[in-house]
C-alpha cells in the first residue's frame, strides 16, 4: 500500500494511514510482490527452478497480522464513503 493509494481514496488525513505507518508495512508488500512475480516466472507445467525460502514463521505472522489490520484501516473508511455516496445509512 502505498501513500497515493491512500490519497486516491480521499484518507490522507487518516491517523491509522500515514506515511509512517504505510512505509512500515512496505517489506511486506515486498515480499508478497516478490512472491507473486516468481509465481508469474515459473513453469505451471513443471516444478520450477526456484528453491525455497527461509521464513521466520512467527515474524511472518506479525506481518500478516499488522497488514490485515492496515487492510482494514483503508477499507472502513471507504466504505464509509461509499455508503453515504450512495445515500446509504453508516450502520
Amino acid at each position: 500500500m502505498r501513500a497515493a493509494h491512500r490519497n486516491a481514496l480521499g484518507l490522507k488525513k487518516d491517523a491509522a494511514l500515514t506515511d509512517d505507518i504505510l512505509e512500515a508495512h512496505q517489506p511486506f508488500f515486498n515480499a508478497r510482490h516478490k512472491a507473486v512475480h516468481e509465481l508469474d516466472i515459473v513453469d505451471a507445467a513443471g516444478k520450477g527452478t526456484r528453491g525455497r525460502r527461509h521464513r521466520d514463521i512467527p515474524a511472518v505472522g506479525e506481518q500478516c497480522g499488522c497488514s490485515l489490520q492496515l487492510l482494514t484501516a483503508f477499507i472502513t473508511p471507504t466504505a464509509r464513503t461509499v455508503r453515504k455516496s450512495l445515500g446509504w445509512s453508516d450502520s
